[in-house]
């Protein structure tokens, strides 16, 4: 595990190393910055997008009334079983 773990520092310093050589010191850091800008704002609005679609398919919540009234009806039925 701690080996995995190794790796991972590694390669996320490598990503950070090549990232920065690609925004600071290459020909094409406007695309470098292009694509993270592109990344972070689909990222960011597709999870939107998501939180979204969950409320829109989420079922109505139960009333309160209703839900007590199963309860009572289920601790009845538990008492007369026992």
């Amino acid at each position: 595990m701690k080996a995995l773990g190794i790796v991972l520092i590694a390669l996320s310093l490598l990503v950070i190393a090549l990232y920065a050589y690609g925004i600071f010191f290459s020909p094409y850091s406007e695309i470098f910055l292009k694509i993270t800008v592109f990344a972070i704002i689909t990222v960011v609005f597709g999870i939107v997008g998501w939180i979204g679609y969950s409320m829109v398919k989420a079922p109505k919540p139960k009333d309160l009334k209703d839900l007590e009234k199963e309860i009572e009806e289920v601790v009845k039925g538990k008492k007369g079983e026992g």
